[in-house]
Formats: structure tokens, sequence, C-alpha cells
């Protein structure tokens, strides 16, 4: 019978972490955005609603202005008429007195023509250019029987030149009701009544004009006032363009009243607002992108340091098992004495090899946790790199023999002379070689040389492992860390070897580099001052170098 497995892969912590930390930055910049948008689009709303209204409102008193001022000509002219004994005269005298009124008329409630006056003399209003209906009169006539005058629009003949509307209204001349009323003249009218009403309606913040058509003919623009450097405003062009808004002039039907921000449109500035509000979304999105990044980075880092410090303490486990064992077998082979004669030597020698190893092993550890907490104290002497280098080479030489190792030194001559802790140094070539023992399996060579460059000496590890990915040169003096390539995980070590070769030689003033090329093996170099020229003799004794040096 077949069985079918349902298990997924676990998602590993650093995953489940990263999806927790994005949906932290999503959920609430998500949120802000939709909650900015909705603001937005309800203050655009508001705004225009206010806008329009307050568009309508200024609007509303121009015509209203227009009619006002139209209601008290015909308040005049009734007047005039009801005291006036020859109603031609009092026509006359009546159009005489507005500059903005063409012509003047009286008619009977059948329409028909009584009086009439012009003011234009070299194309006076005639009959025929004034058509008074009875219907006109009927229901200017059923206003009047309910109480209220009505300003009644009266055609006129269409190429009058610039007589574009007649009122009519119901007059209490004579004994019996008549009809009265008058012609405008929209230019003059216009130029002289409205144009201050527009320039009040303009104000500081609004570009008012009236057309005819497309023909933009009376402006009302702000100021630019006293500052020299203000850009004159093209009202026309503005008035011609988006953002406008028009409305019927009641008196005049074929002229238009238009209106518009002298500035931003209420579109631009709702535009304006909506960039302003999502560019701050973006940059608090960013902000808790770049924290969540930060974040992710560092409980990464802790949660690779946990898992490192976990291999590190299986890894010096083995490393201790491994020699205890050995020195304990051979102890109590010898202890026993069923060692035989020819083979105690080898038996001493490995338990003294094992110890030397144990010993390296705690050094090692102990001196890592000093430099941890800033208790590694080193001192400066001169001293010879060269004869360091053959005695590391010797301490080791048992170990390098039986893994089967060729040795190479290449020692400069004369010898150079470095300036720092000889036991420091010592402690990082060790590690230096070995690391390098470690990682050659392929090809069991060693190389240690030594030199002189620009006031400096150094010291150089080299063999032919498997080498470093460019990559990873740079982490590998971390701690705990291990190049995860190649045959790293079946070889022996803590991970603290090279940090601590870099901590011993950045304390004594020094540095450590490394020259690696995949599968051709790797050049560690150990940097460090040179040794000054000897101080005078004092007292008949030579000076001393030797100083503290601070491992910060």
């Amino acid at each position: 019978m077949l069985r079918c497995s349902t298990d997924r892969p676990a998602v590993s912590p650093l995953r489940k972490l990263a999806l927790l930390l994005l949906a932290f930055a999503a959920v609430p910049v998500g949120v802000v955005t939709l909650a900015e948008l909705q603001a937005l689009s309800e203050n655009e709303r508001v705004l225009r609603e206010v806008y329009n209204r307050h568009v309508e409102t200024v609007l509303t008193s121009i015509n209203q202005h227009v009619w006002t001022m139209s209601n008290g000509w015909a308040d005049d002219l009734d007047r005039r008429l009801a005291d006036a004994a020859d109603p031609d005269a009092a026509l006359a005298v009546f159009v005489a007195a507005h500059a903005s009124i063409q012509a003047a008329f009286l008619a009977d409630t059948m329409a028909t023509l009584l009086g009439l006056a012009s003011s234009d003399e070299t194309q006076p209003l005639a009959p025929p250019d004034l058509t008074l209906r009875p219907v006109d009169a009927d229901r200017l006539l059923a206003d009047q029987a309910a109480g209220y005058r009505r300003l009644l629009p009266i055609p006129l003949r269409e190429d009058r030149p610039n007589a574009t509307v007649a009122l009519a209204f119901v007059t209490s001349q004579g004994a019996e009701p008549h009809l009265a009323g008058f012609v405008l003249d929209a230019p003059r009218c216009i130029e002289t009544e409205l144009t201050v009403k527009l320039r009040e309606a303009a104000q500081e913040h609004f570009v008012v004009g009236v057309a005819i058509g497309d023909d933009v003919q009376y402006v009302a623009a702000p100021s630019p006032g006293s500052d020299p450097t203000a850009q004159p405003i093209d009202a026309e062009k503005l008035l011609n363009g988006p953002g406008v808004q028009e409305r019927s002039l009641w008196v005049f039907p074929n002229h238009t009243l238009r209106i518009r921000p002298a500035g931003a449109t209420i579109g631009d500035i709702v535009a304006a607002r909506k960039r302003r509000s999502l560019l701050l979304v973006g940059l608090l999105t960013l902000a808790l992108a770049a924290g969540a990044l930060v974040l992710f980075r560092t409980i990464r880092r802790q949660v690779e340091l946990a898992e490192a410090k976990a291999v590190f303490v299986q890894n010096v486990s083995h490393e201790l098992r491994t020699p205890l064992a050995l020195i304990r077998m051979y102890a109590e082979t010898l202890d026993l004495g069923r060692a035989p004669e020819t083979r105690r030597q080898e038996y001493v020698r490995t338990i003294a090899q094992e110890a030397g190893r144990l010993t390296r092993l705690v050094n090692n550890i102990l001196n890592f946790s000093r430099i941890g907490s800033g208790r590694k104290e080193v001192s400066a002497a001169p001293f010879g790199l060269n004869k360091l280098a053959q005695e590391s080479i010797s301490l080791y030489r048992f170990h390098l023999d039986s893994a089967g190792f060729t040795v190479e030194t290449d020692l400069a001559e004369p010898p150079p002379i470095a300036f720092g802790d000889r036991e420091a140094t010592s402690e990082a070539l060790v590690n230096l070689i070995d690391n390098a023992v470690k990682y050659s399996e392929a090809e069991k060579h060693l190389a240690v040389a030594t030199g002189t460059a620009d006031g400096e000496t150094w010291i150089e590890v080299r063999d032919r492992g498997p080498g470093i990915p460019l990559r990873e040169q740079q982490r590998i003096f971390d701690e705990f860390y291990r190049v995860p390539t190649g045959n790293v995980h079946n070889t022996k070590g803590t991970g603290l070897g090279l940090a601590l070769v870099k901590h011993l030689a950045e304390a004594q003033g020094g540095r450590i580099t490394v020259e690696s090329t995949p599968k051709r093996g790797s050049t560690f170099r150990l940097t460090l001052p040179a040794a000054p020229p000897p101080l005078p003799a004092t007292n008949g004794q030579p000076a001393s170098h030797t100083e503290p040096l601070a491992t910060d």
C-alpha cells in the first residue's frame, strides 16, 4: 500500500520573522494610506462644495445687483410717468438722466406703443424695433393683480446696435394701467454700472469677467500690489482656460459671467494636497521599511550568533573530547604497563602533543574572552620574526609530520625585527598554521615567509587548500564564523582562531589580510610595526622599548 506524505517543508524562523516584519510594516502603511486617500477624497468633496457655493454666491450677487439696479430705474420711470402731463417729455427726460439706458417707451394694455424716446440720434429706436405682444401684457397685468411687479424682457430686433434687451413693467400712469419699459445699452451699462461690482467680487482672490460667446470683454482682476517682482495677471487667458465657472447674466441673456481663482484652481489645490499627503505616506513607508529592515538584520545577526555559539559549543566539545580520549588511552596503557618498550616514547610524545593541543584550545578561548571583556593586554618590544617563525614551526612539527605536510620557509635576510608582543604574535602565528593544516586535505603543503615593506614587518602563512570565495573573505575574521562551503563542515574547529588573530594583530597596531583564490589556496599576512632604532644608552645600560599596548 502506498502512503502519501502531506508534510510540508518547515518555514525557517528567519523567514517567519521576515514575513512578520513585512506585515508589521505593510499593515499600518496600508491603513494609513487608505485613511489618507479617503480623507483626501472627502476633503476634495468639501473643498469643491464650499468653493462652488462661494462662486454661486458671488455670481448671484452680481446678477442681483444688475436686477436691483434695473428695478431702481423702473421705479424712477414709474414716478416720472405718474407725475407727467406729457408722457413723451417724461420719457425723454428719463432717457437723458441715465447713460446706460438707450430708449424708453409707453404702451397701452393692448401692446400698442403710445410714446417712445431714444438717446441714439444716429439710429433712434423705432416702433418696428420693439415687439410688444398682447400675451406679454396679459402676463404683466396678472402679476400686477397678484401684488407683484415684474420686469419682463421684451424681444428687440437682432440688428439693433448695443440694444440687447428691453424691460417692460406695468405703470400706474393715468387712470388705466399701461405698459412702460426701457432698453438697456449693454456695453455702457456693464462698463459704467457693473464694473465696480465685478471688482468688488474679484477682491484679491478671483478673476471675474463678462463674455459674449468666447470673447471676454470686461474683466476685473486682483492688482499685483506694491511688489515690483510680481507678474501681472493675464486675466483674459485665465478666463478662457481650465477651472472657469460661468453663469448667464440675467438681464443680458447673450452675456455670461465668468469666474475663476486668480492663482491655483481648486483642482490644483486638491492635487497639491494629494501629492503632499502621498509624499508623507511614502516617507512613512520608507521609514517603517528601513526600521523593519534594521530590526530584521539585528535579529538575524542575533539568531546567527546564537546558532554560531551553539555550533561553537559542539565544536569545542569535540575538540576537547578527542585529545582527552587520546591522553586517557595512552596514559592508561602506560599505567598498566601494556606499552611495548619501543612504543613508550611515542605514547609519551602523543600525550604531550595532545596536551599542547588542549592548552592552545583553552588559551584561545580564554584570550578571546579576555579580549571581549577588555582585559587582554599586550606589551611592545623588539623581537625577531624569523626566530619566531622557526619556533612556531618546531612547536607544530610533530603534527605536521604525522599529517604528511611538506613545509617551506622563506625567511628574509637580514631578519626583520618587529615591534610588538612576541607571545601574542606567536599565538596568532600558531593559529594561522593550525588553520592552514585543517583546510589542506588535498595538497598538504605549508609555506611560512617573512619580510619588510614600507617601514613595517610581516609574516605570511600560505597553503594550497580549497581557497576562500571573495564574498566570504571579509567575514572569516568574525567571531564563530566559518565559510559554509567545501569540506568546512567536516573540518574540526571552533571559529575563534582567525577572529583571535585579528584582535591580537590590531592590539599591537598591526593588521591581518588575506589573499585567496578558490581551489588555489590562501595567503594570510600578519603585518606589524617595525622596531624603532635603538635608544641611547642610559647609565651604561641600553634603553628599553617595552611599553603597554591597549587592546582597543
